[in-house]
């Protein structure tokens, strides 16, 4: 959140610089480390009611999303803040 917060305080200087700035915030990833931090699938299932599509994402939709950032379809994209985060922070 800082660099949100830097880089919507000062745009001019960020256009300056020619520098291209843009945050990922995921929610919770289906990996071997999520399973150890909620250490058992009820508390895992607990985190996964929290987010409003019920379900973690996979990391497979984070590198599609970076994918298309990286890409050639979204070469005017210069700022951006996605949230791949099925809603969590909508809410």
């Amino acid at each position: 959140m800082q660099l949100k917060a830097l880089r919507s305080r000062h745009p001019s200087k960020w256009r300056v610089l020619a520098c291209v700035s843009t945050l990922f915030a995921p929610g919770p990833i289906e990996t071997p480390m999520l399973n150890r931090f909620t250490r058992t699938n009820e508390r895992k299932a607990g985190l996964v009611s929290t987010v409003p599509l019920k379900r973690v994402v996979r990391p497979e939709e984070i590198a599609q999303t970076i994918a298309f950032i990286s890409s050639d379809k979204a070469s005017f994209i210069t700022s951006a803040y996605y949230l791949v985060d099925g809603g969590k922070t909508a809410q």
